[in-house]
């Protein structure tokens, strides 16, 4: 097992042991503490990852590309707001996608073809935010009532973790009878799967999700950024990462407030607050995508 991956495992049954110590108001509020730090955070660069995926960018087009976007964030939020139901699949597609693409590129070989490593990361992405669901269904289902005014059936969550974990399942196999690096690290995947699904069922919604979001996404996204960035992850391109991260992600947190502030007559915050992470995921799986398909699998942390 990786150094931070074991590092991970640790601190998220550190996080289940202060679970139980805490309110679920108290957990929903370091939830989102962890997420609007270190989670917004690992998306605030996009625009210094966009840079170095091609030929140098000259300084006159850096403010054109911050409007382009802008506006790609503001055009998320509109097709939010027309409609929702259509935003909702595409954010949790997307967002499957991404987390399964962090989870799993570093074990699939070249020789895997595009588009079947794109169902594979999709899935697996799918089954980690399908454990979120079913774990904690009626609350996800207020949420979903809360941005698409649909209240879907419970039993959907069911049906929907059986179906991906199927997918998953089949496609591990298939993958691993074929991809001798994939099939030496499948059962340590499913080991983590496990591991996810004894974190969601046992914490709160936001808390459980924090912990996943932060200690096996953002920070091990964080560090292949700026291996991307700077080669290292020393102490100093931490440093060097913040100091080019910070006005985004000021300006992400001031646009999260605005938005609360102006609607907070009308929407609860938790449908808010995903439909404002939606809008900020959409242009950052795209740069993360750019980002790998510039390296070899080799480079990405496991």
């Amino acid at each position: 097992m990786p150094k931070y991956a074991r590092f991970a495992l640790v601190a998220s049954f550190v996080g289940l042991w202060i679970d139980s110590f805490l309110s679920h108001s108290v957990q929903a509020v370091l939830g989102f503490a962890l997420i609007f730090t270190f989670g917004i955070l690992h998306g605030a660069n996009d625009l210094q990852l966009i840079r170095h995926t091609g030929p140098s960018f000259p300084t006159r087009d850096r403010g054109r590309m911050w409007v382009y976007y802008v506006a790609f964030v503001g055009a998320t939020a509109v097709l939010f707001y027309l409609m929702p139901r259509v935003a909702l699949v595409l954010f949790i597609m997307s967002s499957g996608y991404h987390f399964g693409e962090q989870h799993v590129s570093a074990h699939l070989g070249r020789a895997v073809g595009k588009g079947i490593r794109t169902v594979f990361f999709t899935l697996y992405g799918l089954l980690v935010l399908f454990l979120v669901f079913y774990f904690h269904k009626e609350e996800v289902q207020q949420i979903v009532l809360g941005i698409t005014h649909d209240l879907v059936p419970l039993v959907f969550f069911g049906w929907g973790l059986a179906l991906v974990g199927s997918g998953v399942a089949l496609m591990g196999i298939a993958l691993g009878m074929r991809d001798a690096v994939f099939r030496s690290v499948w059962v340590r995947e499913l080991f983590y799967l496990g591991v996810f699904a004894i974190l969601f069922k046992v914490s709160g919604l936001i808390w459980g999700f924090a912990l996943y979001f932060i200690l096996w996404h953002s920070i091990p996204s964080l560090r292949d950024q700026l291996r991307f960035l700077y080669g290292r992850t020393g102490v100093g391109e931490w440093k060097q990462y913040l100091k080019q991260a910070l006005p985004y992600w000021g300006m992400a947190l001031a646009g999260l407030l605005t938005s609360y502030l102006l609607l907070q007559d009308q929407l609860v915050f938790e449908p808010l607050f995903f439909s404002f992470l939606a809008a900020i995921t959409f242009p950052h799986v795209w740069v993360i995508l750019r980002m790998s398909e510039g390296r070899g699998p080799e480079s990405l942390s496991p």
